[in-house]
């Protein structure tokens, strides 16, 4: 009874040690970043063994997923990426990755779902923060004429605002977002400085007047487009086993126009 007690712990520990704890630690570990935490585990627990960039990616996917070994794109996407001339990286401070929140809001008594984008902005040198950057709801798509639509034309202005949220807001997964749909004179500076849907506008106006009030984030979603010929999409998968936490739970191999159309029509985003 002792050794499988023993034996669950062991397993438990060595889940916890794979798991992906943060999208932090899933950029480290897609990057081959050297003396992660992660790196000295394995380092530690599996000395004979050789833990490539590759082996490293491959882990990063959901293996759950039988669709992405269907379509016979991750060899391809693994190949590309790894490659010892022309490796891919990726970085917090890359333009093109997109956080993608599902809220719970209420709007006119009835509990709504509301898909809110967020990028990183620099609006300053050594300057970042989280911005909303789209919204897309049913119900935003059909209050305008009810709702007087707020000018987008006013840019942020990172001295002189208070109100924005923090470049690590992802690390506690965006929890702090309440800020945006409680500080509702102040809506228009949590979004990013550049062209704003009619979706979004609209938004913003429901906040202003009080007749939106948010109640929670449902689930998150990263899509990394900064890869070329490729949209990676980031999931949580909350288990016990080795492959959990942070992981890719779709890959679409793309051209350059694909992917502005996955950001029209998905996201939501102007360009």
């Amino acid at each position: 009874m002792v050794c499988r007690a023993q034996e669950i712990s062991n397993d438990y520990n060595s889940n916890f040690a794979f798991n992906v704890h943060s999208i932090d630690e899933f950029f480290d570990r897609f990057d081959f970043k050297s003396n992660s935490a992660f790196e000295k585990f394995i380092r530690k627990e599996f000395p004979d063994v050789t833990f490539t960039r590759e082996r490293m990616v491959y882990s990063l996917f959901n293996k759950r997923n039988t669709f992405l070994s269907k379509e016979g794109y991750v060899d391809e996407f693994v190949k590309q990426v790894a490659d010892s001339f022309s490796p891919d990286y990726i970085y917090y401070s890359d333009k093109y990755w997109y956080a993608e929140i599902k809220c719970s809001v209420v709007f006119r008594s009835k509990l709504q779902s509301l898909l809110l984008t967020l990028k990183v902005e620099q609006p300053e040198r050594n300057m970042f923060r989280w911005s909303v950057v789209s919204a897309k709801a049913e119900f935003l798509k059909n209050i305008a004429e009810a709702t007087p639509t707020v000018s987008a034309d006013s840019g942020f202005s990172a001295k002189s605002s208070s109100y924005f949220l923090s470049p690590v807001s992802h690390g506690i997964d965006f929890t702090n977002i309440h800020y945006f749909f409680g500080n509702s004179e102040h809506a228009k500076e949590y979004t990013y400085n550049g062209p704003a849907t009619k979706e979004l506008k609209n938004l913003i106006s429901l906040i202003r007047t009080g007749k939106l009030v948010f109640r929670q984030i449902d689930s998150i979603k990263y899509h990394l487009l900064q890869i070329k010929g490729w949209i990676v999409s980031v999931g949580h998968f909350n288990r016990n086993s080795k492959n959990s936490g942070w992981l890719i739970d779709n890959l679409m191999k793309v051209t350059p126009a694909q992917k502005i159309i996955f950001l029209k029509d998905h996201l939501n985003v102007l360009l």
